[in-house]
């Protein structure tokens, strides 16, 4: 029995490694045909046993050099018989504890595919608990069932009778958002990854102590989302809207890893890097492989697998152990000179990881959205779309209060757009601002009003921004003659409103105005917290029937990410709906915002 389970473990080091080195010839081809590969391999893995013993054996000696050697202990013998002619014993020697380590290595592998196989087995108790659990989520037809359940990450589950689990309250997500999680699961379902990972799993399970096993799982599974991605992406998606939205799920739920065996779940912080990198790379490759391809790799497969099932190695229990450690210690250094090889590039690129950052920038993450400022800084290198990154590296570098930073940043961002290098301007005076330097900072919020004018928002801040300095160094009169323009000019703006659906109605008369029930407080963001920036925002909104906002809009903005923050904010709130001769009716109505540092 162990030599077989040896036989059976240098075949499947054997497949792995194969296949690893596949993967890295196939690195340029679509997430979807390594996938491919990989789901050969493991059902060359499932397949190599009982070829082993089915196929007619094929005796293949292996080189000495590569094998390992016992020495049998045995009880001392005297070499020569005592004198007198007679054999003198002292007595029996104590019999030495042995370890037969063949049949341990055999308890070891049966209790580790034991406990691996009751993980996959509560893990789909689990998942048709939840289902048990769940409420149908009306109004989506996909062809499969949408259920809304205690889950924290959205994922699709089941083998014949597929299903996408969402977790509560995910019917109410905004609908983009919502469309491009269900097309994610529907991807799984429609490419049978559901199947697959099923009989990845069992692979797994099987050579459970293999450290290529775990390696081959990883990158199975990391092909599987990428080409669940593209699938998404080949729908017509927005990459960095899709990148966007990973991003977020990824950072505010768990994966609830003791589903996993029997769920694919939607996004994983350790996958989510070279996941969003791929999204955001226009270069590669998408889409699934041609039947050409589909049938190669069936052969391929199916003939390696045979041709190891036919070998019997002479020395295969001694010769395991050198094979797999020889071929383990390759994978790791040559699989991260493979990812350096395929990191992406370009300046499409370098955009989204900038869209990214200012999406981190907004959710908060500070150190994060840095991070991917300063990669995309790298990507730009000399292109003129720096200016505006700088600016913002400069920004974060003045809210850990490390201004020579900053102003080093800031300086460089003075170089291209007149705007940019307004904003570049206004951001040193905050930082001069900040260190006391009160003077010096009026004059460069001067230089960020007259590069920009008083119609546009950075205009705007910074004429806010001047007032304040005007006013701290005592010049009154000035500092109000300014807010007056700024006022006017304010005033005088309409922007375009949403067109109003029908039947809404003005409050007064017969209207009754709707009643807040429920508020989320607006957070501050970054830009406006590091320059100590207060104001007022003005949305237009219409409260519905139902009491929920919508058609929510800026009538008078201050700028600085505040707009943004203001309607996210009043898009949560929860309404007692307007009411006409006692019935409920859509409303018009205006909401103030006020944005206050304490």
């Amino acid at each position: 029995m162990s030599g077989f389970l040896l036989a059976m473990a240098w075949k499947a080091a054997a497949i792995f490694g194969l296949a690893w080195a596949a993967s890295m010839v196939m690195r340029r081809a679509t997430a979807a045909s390594r996938h491919m590969m990989w789901t050969a391999a493991a059902v060359a893995v499932l397949l190599a046993p009982v070829l082993s013993v089915s196929v007619p054996a094929w005796e293949v000696a292996l080189p000495a050099g590569v094998t390992f050697s016992m020495t049998a202990q045995g009880t001392d013998v005297p070499a020569e018989a005592p004198a007198g002619g007679a054999v003198r014993t002292a007595g029996a020697a104590a019999p030495r504890w042995s370890v037969d380590w063949g049949s341990l290595g055999v308890w070891l592998w049966v209790t580790g595919v034991g406990v691996m196989l009751l993980k996959v087995g509560a893990a789909w108790q689990a998942v048709r608990r939840l289902q048990g659990e769940a409420r149908r989520v009306e109004g989506v037809e996909l062809g499969v069932e949408v259920l809304e359940c205690g889950v924290e990450m959205p994922m699709s589950v089941g083998l014949r009778r597929p299903a996408i689990l969402l977790p509560r309250g995910a019917p109410d997500w905004e609908a983009e958002r919502l469309r491009l999680v269900l097309a994610h699961e529907l991807a799984h379902v429609r490419r049978g990854d559901l199947v697959t990972n099923f009989i990845a799993r069992m692979a797994l399970c099987l050579h459970w102590w293999n450290p290529l096993a775990w390696v081959a799982w990883r990158e199975f599974v990391r092909e599987r989302e990428k080409a669940a991605d593209d699938m998404v992406l080949e729908s017509g998606a927005s990459a960095v809207a899709y990148a966007g939205y990973l991003l977020e799920m990824a950072r505010a739920a768990a994966a609830e890893p003791e589903l996993e065996p029997a769920a694919l779940p939607m996004a994983k912080k350790s996958q989510l890097e070279g996941r969003l990198m791929s999204i955001l790379d226009e270069k590669v490759k998408r889409g699934a492989p041609g039947r050409a391809a589909r049938v190669g790799t069936v052969v391929v497969a199916l003939a390696g697998v045979s041709i190891l099932g036919a070998v019997r190695p002479s020395v295969v229990e001694r010769t395991v152990p050198s094979v797999v450690q020889s071929v383990a210690q390759a994978v790791e250094p040559r699989a991260a000179e493979a990812q350096k090889a395929g990191m992406p590039g370009g300046m499409d690129y370098g955009t989204g990881l900038q869209k990214l950052a200012e999406r981190e920038l907004l959710a908060g993450h500070l150190a994060e959205a840095e991070k991917l400022y300063e990669q995309a800084l790298t990507v730009y290198g000399a292109d003129a779309r720096a200016q505006a990154v700088k600016v913002k590296l400069g920004m974060l570098a003045i809210g850990r209060k490390e201004y020579a930073k900053a102003e080093a940043y800031l300086e460089k961002a003075q170089e291209g757009d007149v705007k940019v290098t307004a904003q570049a301007l206004m951001w040193i005076g905050v930082s001069l601002e900040r260190q006391g330097n009160l003077a010096d900072a009026e004059l460069l919020y001067r230089g960020g009003v007259g590069l920009s004018t008083l119609s546009d928002v950075q205009g705007q801040v910074a004429a806010r921004l001047l007032a304040r300095a005007l006013k701290a160094n005592g010049k009154e009169l000035e500092a109000e003659d300014l807010e007056r323009r700024l006022a006017e000019e304010v005033a005088a703006q309409r922007p375009e409103l949403l067109p109003e659906p029908p039947e809404v109605h003005r409050i007064g008369g017969e209207v009754q105005s709707p009643v807040p029930v429920f508020k989320v407080e607006p957070g501050y963001t970054e830009e406006a917290r590091v320059a100590g920036y207060m104001g007022q925002v003005l949305l237009a909104v219409v409260i519905g029937k139902d009491g929920k906002p919508f058609n929510v809009q800026v009538l008078r903005g201050i700028g600085l990410g505040l707009d943004e923050m203001a309607m996210d904010a009043v898009k949560q709130w929860k309404f007692k709906p307007g009411t006409k001769g006692g019935e409920a009716v859509n409303v018009r109505a205006n909401i103030e915002v006020n944005f206050r540092l304490k």
